[in-house]
């Protein structure tokens, strides 16, 4: 396996622990609706794993400036780092929610 599958690898596994299993899988990539709760829209992220390095994907609609999100995960200290953005994410829209 290469260095760069195993970072593939690495990301996808940090990703189930985080998040559970994907909702959807096509080919290399994974992905995941991430409920939030209170009837609101659903965060989505996605990993892309068909180009040198894997990227990350958050589709956050609770988002006024950054809907769209894309991250290219180039070492495995990157992961933690995504996964605690996403979290905080899927947090700020939770308290929005609770808040509405």
């Amino acid at each position: 396996m290469t260095e760069i599958s195993l970072l593939t690898a690495e990301v996808h596994a940090r990703f189930r622990e985080a998040f559970g299993p994907p909702n959807g899988k096509i080919k290399r990539d994974d992905h995941w609706s991430l409920e939030r709760g209170l009837a609101l829209p659903n965060l989505t992220v996605l990993i892309d794993g068909t180009g040198r390095q894997p990227d990350v994907w958050v589709f956050d609609p609770h988002s006024s400036n950054d809907g769209v999100m894309r991250t290219t995960i180039a070492s495995t200290e990157d992961i933690a780092q995504v996964i605690a953005t996403i979290q905080t994410r899927m947090n700020a829209a939770g308290q929005k929610g609770a808040n509405a």
